[in-house]
């Protein structure tokens, strides 16, 4: 790489990635006051009217060469290649508000989500009605609101285009991101560490570049279309039962109930 060596290209990046991943608190931020609440809240309102959303949630599958050692084969996904499954929680903006960069491939969403710093937030009532949307590879709660599987009624089919079209910014945020950096797309070949600082490097980055209001880069067809998606009514084969309990499905039909008078 223009006379540089390979180590010596590895340990700039890692320098370098480090440094930037220094700056997380500054650029990642989960809105946690009641203005910037507030302020997510309208923006995502303004979307398709869904009420009270703090975020949509996804993970996304990243690239890497196999670690090495007795775990290894546990980064190997379900799609067969050695993986960082990487939690995001976008705003409507696109920003990454929060990201989990460490779990390996072979590991559910669900079990990351159940495993974070902001379910535990989230658990603790700490975000009041606030909520997150999730697709059905999540369990229903009372703080992340999954779709209907079989919707039957006209609130619950609203609920769902609701849902689908809030949601949508999360595929969309994962577009871009892989489009800007398409390491993220085409495969880190770095050590772990180093392949998880750059993936955290590289949603900073990205946020700056939304708060610079910097040009996205040119969309393609990575991320299905939205139409498409409401058509199917469902996004994730993987789906959790939807027949929850009463008290987890209570806010799910608060709001369903809210589409259906609109």
């Amino acid at each position: 790489m223009g006379g540089t060596s390979l180590a010596t290209s590895s340990r700039i990046v890692k320098r370098v990635s480090q440094a930037i991943v220094s700056l997380r608190r500054e650029f990642i931020i989960f809105p946690d006051t009641n203005r910037d609440q507030d302020r997510v809240k309208i923006d995502f309102y303004d979307i398709a009217r869904f009420p009270n959303v703090l975020g949509c949630i996804d993970c996304t599958h990243v690239k890497i060469q196999s670690p090495g050692g007795d775990d290894a084969e546990l980064f190997r996904n379900r799609k067969g290649y050695m993986s960082i499954n990487v939690q995001t929680i976008a705003s409507a903006k696109l920003l990454v508000q929060d990201v989990v960069a460490r779990w390996p491939g072979s590991t559910h969403d669900s079990a990351i989500y159940q495993n974070s710093y902001i379910y535990r937030k989230f658990e603790r009532g700490e975000y009041g009605d606030s909520h997150l949307l999730g697709d059905s590879g999540y369990p229903l709660k009372p703080h992340l609101l999954t779709p209907y599987l079989n919707p039957t009624t006209s609130g619950e089919r609203k609920y769902n285009e609701a849902h689908i079209r809030t949601r949508n910014v999360v595929e969309r945020q994962y577009g871009v991101l892989k489009r800007r950096f398409p390491v993220l797309a085409v495969g880190i070949r770095l050590a772990l560490n180093n392949a998880i600082n750059v993936i955290i490097a590289c949603c900073i980055f990205h946020n700056i570049c939304i708060l610079r209001n910097e040009q996205q880069p040119v969309n393609n067809d990575d991320v299905p279309n939205l139409e498409e998606l409401i058509a199917r009514g469902q996004i994730n084969n993987m789906a959790f039962s939807d027949r929850p309990s009463l008290s987890y499905g209570f806010r799910r039909n608060q709001i369903t109930q809210y589409f259906d008078n609109l």
